[in-house]
């Protein structure tokens, strides 16, 4: 049986609130929706990809995936906790299934900005 190969999705309206990779482009994730008696259920997976501390390290991620979805994979593989084969991934196979792209050099920490 193949791998499932799970298309990643670029969310438009981020930049209008700020949100974007290091070089401007839109952030992404991969998104594989549950079934049955996992419909309501989440599995999410925040890729990991370290903080740029200095602007000579965040000035190269920006060409790079890890600062780019324009370097991103246009599809990734859904395996192991992701996978939608039950006997894979038997307690989280039919959930709602996303991995969370990583591209901003800030570990996902975000800036308050009007929420509080």
């Amino acid at each position: 049986m193949s791998e499932l190969m799970v298309g990643l999705t670029l969310i438009e309206g981020a930049a209008a609130k700020g949100a974007v990779c290091l070089d401007g482009t839109l952030p992404g994730y991969h998104l594989h929706n549950g079934s049955g008696s996992g419909a309501n259920s989440w599995v999410v997976h925040l890729e990991g990809g370290g903080w740029c501390n200095i602007v000579r390290n965040c000035v190269y991620r920006k060409t790079t995936r890890r600062g780019s979805s324009k370097f991103m994979d246009k599809e990734v593989a859904f395996t192991g906790i992701l996978s939608n084969k039950a006997e894979e991934n038997p307690d989280f196979f039919n959930w709602n299934r996303v991995r969370i792209r990583y591209c901003d050099g800030a570990s996902f920490n975000g800036e308050k900005g009007d929420m509080y």
